[in-house]
């Protein structure tokens, strides 16, 4: 089973990566808020997570 980050360290450097990534232009902020939602709408699809009303999804990701 793949995990992501699990400690502050790991959850800090890939944010750092992230932020520098979109400042550079290598990534873009339309980019990530897609794979966010795509995550985010699989684990609705397994149960991981209950599905927020969709008028409060977007909302949720800002």
């Amino acid at each position: 089973m793949i995990e992501g980050p699990s400690t502050p360290a790991q959850i800090s450097a890939i944010e750092a990566a992230l932020n520098s990534a979109i400042q550079d232009g290598s990534l873009s902020q339309s980019q990530v808020d897609q794979s966010v939602m795509r995550i985010l709408m699989m684990k609705i699809k397994y149960g991981i997570i209950k599905q927020a009303a969709p008028q409060n999804l977007g909302q949720a990701l800002k």
